[in-house]
């Protein structure tokens, strides 16, 4: 009965230790997802979110890449926790969607899978192309998954530890995959307000042509 009631008590300490972490992640994306709502045109979405996520959820090292608009190559643009050495690489890098490429950002975002890597050997060993990238910013583990809009991807977010010992789990795999969809969700709308800026500009010159066209025609019918 003593050993039996240890275990209970045991169990509910883990319970609530683990309502605790959910609480305050489900808080933070939140958080997350209210800051990259403000609007700030001068300020770069991905950017943002990658600071945000990095120091919120505490990770290491946040990247995303997003696609072009046709879907041939995915190119970075944002990043937290890189050293001033590693963004010369990182700042270039892409990755082509095209042909026979493989690796494990372009499965991410192929497939609109999430993966959750802790064994970063076996990374190695399933995909060889994502060897180079992995030697070179030496990840202890990383969650990945898609950003999509409107069911689509248009790029991949990677955040993982290089220093923190902590092994990740699905408790990250769900707070990543929240952000990205926030994220998504955001730059979905900036898309909208972006090209409805651009009809109105269209609008108004059309309405400024036919004000001349009437114009002239005035001018003429004087004549």
């Amino acid at each position: 009965l003593s050993r039996a009631l240890l275990g209970i008590r045991t169990a509910g300490e883990e319970m609530r230790n683990q309502i605790e972490v959910n609480a305050k992640s489900a808080k933070a994306v939140v958080e997350i997802g209210q800051v990259l709502g403000i609007e700030d045109t001068d300020a770069c979405i991905f950017n943002r979110a990658a600071n945000i996520v990095g120091k919120k959820l505490r990770y290491d090292r946040v990247m995303i890449m997003i696609a072009n608009d046709e879907k041939t190559f995915l190119s970075y643009r944002g990043g937290y926790g890189f050293t001033p050495v590693e963004m010369l690489h990182i700042g270039e890098y892409q990755i082509c969607l095209e042909g026979s490429s493989e690796g494990v950002f372009y499965d991410a975002f192929r497939k609109s899978r999430t993966m959750l890597v802790n064994d970063i050997e076996w990374l190695k060993n399933k995909f060889p192309q994502s060897r180079e990238m992995a030697d070179r910013i030496k990840p202890r583990s990383f969650v990945i998954t898609p950003i999509e809009a409107e069911g689509a991807p248009i790029g991949i977010m990677i955040a993982g530890n290089t220093v923190t010992l902590r092994r990740l789990d699905s408790n990250d795999t769900h707070r990543v995959m929240g952000v990205a969809q926030h994220i998504g969700c955001v730059y979905r709308r900036q898309q909208c307000e972006a090209q409805q800026v651009e009809f109105k500009r269209q609008i108004v010159q059309l309405q400024k042509m036919e004000a001349l066209g009437t114009l002239a025609g005035g001018i003429a019918h004087d004549f």
